[in-house]
């Protein structure tokens, strides 16, 4: 203030100089004080939406995307799903873990069993043989045997399964080798006509197209040197692997199919071989060139058919060998467990010596040994479910809030890596506005006060920085958006944002003027007004705050309307003319 007053001083006492007769006829502006009160206690800006809660989703995973459950824009609830993935395989991988946890809690039970068995008949040989513990023996040794005939059973059982899956598997299998095989010889009818129709004579281009035609039909079709036979030769023959497939269409085998895949994938190649040694040339028509393409993506598919059929009877093989080894081992677990009761049996119809006894000790410590390490699998194979559970999880994407989809970057069949953005999504139902406001206003504004946005939402401020910045002179200012009445709102949206003071302090004030308004002298400080004759009269007022560039008028504007918004070259009495 001392600062000020210093100034308006200098102001004083150098305003009087200079012609009087320029100041009389000095042309001033008035401004209305009731305007200037109205503005010390609202605030005008310009903020922008964002969301309070959102979330961007990526994968984590290396996929192809399957399907796209959502829409740009779109509104979804918490846990919807946005997009899945092709999952086949770690499916698969998930249900292989879930056999394998079955298989190892089959076969801990059986050496629970066991274990119980070579505890009980410890504890009978220990005690001695008594009437009750012959008829438990007899009784463990029918169980027994009862659980070797479903042991029994459950073998014949598996093997007649695992036979059904294999021949479905193979006649599957087979079928879409003979299509994706018949696709390359139906590509080498159309490639044919294409090298008669412009590769034709001894060219580079035509004689690498007769060996590839020649290579592709041999393998295909087992006919050699048919590089420049016309199609309707080639249609007539039915050698190769195409007949040999043919010929095992309805008996295949897995020796018979597996001894020679590697043909059909040989065969596919070759014609696609076939394909890259046509060059597009000139005269070739837009049909042809169409064409070319077509079939080169149906041979492509056709080789991705083959060898996922390969792949389904290898699985099942494998498969197969799995289930009838658990069958066997629970089978031989059975025929232990009889062969164990028959023995107790035994030692309590004849006693048991100290020998005998020692022994059953050894057996029951070997039986708690493979229990041990029974348990041990089978964490293992949970630990693998939970695994392969989890890889499934992240084939599907599901969004964590409920809110809009706000980016969705992905199309069907879409290759992405970890680290992909799959969709971002905003909930439009939690939003604030960042705005700013001059270092000035900062009296007018407190914590919990309310705004007005764009007039049709009304909201809260949260949030007022520390920090003045110090380039802008600006404060941050975060208002949160009152969300119990729907709004237009959008996120990005840029708002202007209406700021009332509620603050008593502030009513009280009658005006926020320029500093360059106010005559500071050491007498005191005065506000200018024109009169009816057009002449300058000054009015005492009473400071309060300074504003950077403005000051608070506590008193003395209660009878004045209108004042000269600037006292620079004025002084009381001057004459004017008013603009």
């Amino acid at each position: 203030m001392l600062g000020i007053f210093s100034y308006r001083i200098a102001q004083g006492i150098f305003s009087g100089n200079g012609d009087t007769q320029q100041k009389k006829n000095k042309e001033v502006t008035v401004q209305s004080v009731k305007e200037l009160a109205v503005k010390s206690q609202t605030i005008q800006a310009t903020g922008v939406v964002e969301s309070v809660d959102q979330v961007e989703l990526k994968s984590e995973v290396s996929a192809k995307i399957s399907k796209i459950n959502v829409t740009l824009g779109q509104q979804i609830k918490h846990g919807q799903t946005i997009a899945t993935f092709y999952n086949k395989d770690v499916y698969a991988s998930r249900q292989d873990a879930s056999a394998r946890v079955l298989a190892s809690q089959a076969t801990l039970d059986q050496f629970q069993a066991t274990l119980d068995a070579q505890e009980s008949r410890l504890k009978e040989l220990q005690k001695g043989p008594r009437k009750e513990e012959l008829a438990i023996s007899q009784t463990a040794v029918t169980n027994a045997q009862l659980s070797l005939n479903e042991a029994n059973n459950n073998v014949a059982i598996i093997q007649d399964k695992v036979q059904e899956d294999l021949d479905t598997t193979l006649s599957s299998s087979v079928s879409v080798l003979r299509q994706s095989v018949q696709t390359a010889v139906d590509t080498l009818y159309n490639a044919s006509n294409i090298q008669y129709s412009y590769f034709v004579g001894s060219t580079q281009e035509a004689s690498s197209i007769k060996l590839a035609k020649e290579k592709a039909i041999r393998i295909l079709l087992g006919q050699a040197n048919a590089g420049d036979w016309l199609t309707q030769y080639i249609a007539e023959l039915n050698g190769g692997i195409k007949g040999y497939l043919d010929s095992i269409a309805f008996s295949p085998t897995v020796d018979t199919v597996l001894d020679r895949e590697g043909e059909v994938l040989l065969g596919i190649q070759a014609t696609m071989e076939l394909y890259n040694s046509i060059p597009l040339v000139e005269k070739m028509s837009d049909s042809d060139i169409a064409l070319i393409a077509t079939e080169k993506a149906r041979l492509q598919s056709a080789f991705t058919a083959a060898m996922a059929a390969v792949n389904a009877i290898e699985t099942q093989v494998t498969t197969n060998k799995s289930s009838i080894q658990n069958a066997n081992t629970a089978l031989v677990n059975a025929q232990n467990a009889l062969e164990t009761t028959q023995k107790q049996l035994q030692l309590v119809q004849a006693g048991a010596s100290q020998e005998q006894i020692d022994a059953q000790v050894s057996a029951v410590k070997q039986a708690q040994a493979n229990v041990r390490a029974q348990q041990a699998q089978l964490l293992s194979a949970r630990a693998s479910v939970s695994l392969a559970s989890a890889q499934v999880d992240k084939t599907i994407i599901k969004s964590p809030i409920s809110g809009r989809i706000a980016t969705l970057p992905i199309r069907r069949d879409e290759l992405v890596s970890p680290g992909s953005v799959i969709a971002s999504v905003i909930n439009n139902n939690a939003l604030q506005i960042k705005t700013f406001i001059d270092s000035s206003q900062l009296p007018i504004v407190s914590v919990n006060q309310e705004a007005r946005i764009n007039n049709v939402a009304t909201g809260t401020i949260s949030f007022i920085s520390p920090a003045i910045d110090p380039t802008t002179g600006k404060v941050e200012i975060i208002i949160v958006v009152d969300n119990s009445v729907e709004t237009p709102l959008v996120v990005g949206q840029y708002v202007d944002v209406t700021i009332t003071s509620t603050n008593t302090d502030i009513q009280a004030i009658q005006a926020v003027l320029p500093l360059q308004s106010v005559y500071i002298t050491e007498n005191g400080t005065y506000v200018f007004t024109v009169n009816n004759e057009h002449i300058v009269e000054q009015h005492d007022v009473v400071l309060g705050r300074v504003r950077g560039k403005e000051v608070e008028i506590i008193q003395g504007l209660e009878n004045i309307t209108d004042i000269i918004p600037s006292v620079r070259d004025l002084e009381a009495g001057m004459k004017v003319t008013v603009k």
